[in-house]
């Protein structure tokens, strides 16, 4: 217990309780933008803007980039001398969309839901109390913790077999078709800064259905030569980077769903740290 103390008097004093919590809260200040249209058939749009929640798996997926972790054996790509060469960890590729956990209606004689589905999925949202069915119309908010955590029983259990955060009720992902810096100003830049904007645009046939959340995802995501990946086609999950719940936005397979999504990395700001 003593000890304890006199550690946490220590960080105190040389500042490295700070470092810590500054660590925490950079995930925290990465800012994300999302702007989305929906074009439907008759050529009206609709509009929807809104802001990300970076998840605790963003951290893990940072991590396996910093050591430049390989895929699978056998994963390769040609490189820029026409070379095969092992393919690493991928940064933010997809985008998935899905439907999240509906009901229909409410009996406040009762008290119960009633869902449009009959099937039981346990999703983290709960953990706060939060009704398992969503309302459509005011649907349960978005946690660092994502949709919910994969586990034994889904279907890509055993390609992972460990924590993973995943949407709610998934039903399909676009892969990212143009990705590019900007300046401060927005601008596009010929050279890496610290805001990335990525666009993507779902087709008439696909994320079909009464959306209610997305999220991006990176890391090793198969089939990774697909444009589009059905939620029944999905190999690997890849790790969660964003997540957002929203109230529902029916997509018909004659619309069509633009997604700009920017991202600012917050710089390092922090004061020069005095020599040991």
């Amino acid at each position: 217990m003593l000890d304890d103390l006199i550690r946490m008097i220590d960080r105190l004093l040389h500042g490295k309780e700070k470092v810590y919590y500054d660590n925490m809260n950079f995930l925290k200040n990465i800012k994300g933008e999302i702007s989305a249209t929906m074009i439907h058939k008759d050529g009206s749009t609709e509009v929807r803007k809104a802001h990300n929640i970076v998840v605790e798996r963003a951290s893990i997926l940072i991590a396996r980039l910093l050591i430049g972790e390989s895929l699978q054996p056998g994963a390769t790509y040609q490189d820029i001398y026409g070379q095969n060469t092992a393919e690493k960890i991928r940064g933010i590729t997809h985008l998935a969309m899905g439907i999240g956990k509906p009901f229909e209606s409410y009996h406040p004689n009762s008290g119960t839901f009633i869902a449009e589905s009959g099937d039981d999925i346990s999703d983290v949202l709960n953990v706060h109390g939060l009704p398992q069915e969503w309302d459509k119309q005011n649907p349960s908010g978005s946690t660092v913790l994502g949709g919910r955590i994969l586990q034994d029983g889904d279907a890509l259990w055993d390609n992972s077999r460990i924590d993973k955060s995943i949407l709610v009720n998934e039903i399909g992902r676009k892969k990212f078709q143009k990705v590019q810096y900007l300046n401060s100003d927005f601008s596009v830049s010929a050279y890496p800064t610290n805001i990335i904007e990525l666009e993507c645009e779902f087709g008439e046939t696909e994320a079909v259905g009464a959306l209610m959340e997305m999220g991006l995802f990176g890391g090793n995501i198969e089939p990774f030569d697909r444009d589009y990946i059905a939620i029944t086609h999905l190999e690997e999950y890849g790790d969660m980077i964003n997540y957002r719940t929203f109230k529902v936005w029916n997509k018909s397979n004659t619309d069509r769903l633009q997604i700009r999504w920017r991202i600012t990395i917050p710089k390092n700001d922090s004061p020069m740290e005095p020599a040991n």
